[in-house]
């Protein structure tokens, strides 16, 4: 993995967890009549509601899988590298037709599947939503034989692998 696609990453999903803790932070310790008309008010209040939690846990899982992968240099094969993908993708659309109903009302009886796995499995399995966190990290390893083609055009600095 390139040095750049690693702080990139890892830049991103320190600001998530960031910005999720402190939604969490003001969520629970801010007046209930003041959250309760900010979520009836404001579609990203709603939001952040439905989804600080679970994004919390995936991007804690992204962090220590993306660190796992940089220190270990882990890599798969391609066929590995595709599933990972394919995986993670499906997860993060999982989080993004989480949030369709509050911007389209009558859409909640059609998604209300999506809207039920994301919000239970956070509060019932939460070390599940850190797993495919980790997971979506095994899949921005490279596959196999990628990992050498780009350490020739890595910066000889001492961080490529």
């Amino acid at each position: 993995m390139k040095k750049s696609t690693f702080i990139g990453n890892l830049l991103a999903l320190i600001v998530l967890a960031v910005a999720s803790t402190a939604f969490l932070m003001w969520y629970h310790m801010t007046d209930k009549n003041l959250v309760d008309s900010a979520i009836s008010s404001l579609a990203v209040v709603q939001v952040g509601a439905m989804l600080a939690a679970p994004v919390l846990l995936y991007a804690i899982g992204a962090i220590i899988g993306l660190v796992f992968v940089w220190l270990k240099g882990i890599t798969f094969g391609k066929r590995a590298s595709t599933a990972l993908r394919v995986v993670s993708a499906l997860v993060l659309l999982l989080f993004v037709i989480t949030i369709v109903p509050v911007f389209v009302p009558g859409s909640l009886e059609l998604l209300m599947g999506p809207v039920v796995v994301v919000l239970f499995v956070s509060r019932l399995a939460p070390l599940f939503l850190v797993m495919l966190g980790f997971l979506f990290a095994m899949a921005l390893a490279p596959a196999r034989g990628a990992e050498a083609s780009s350490s020739l055009s890595e910066d000889s600095d001492g961080w490529a692998a």
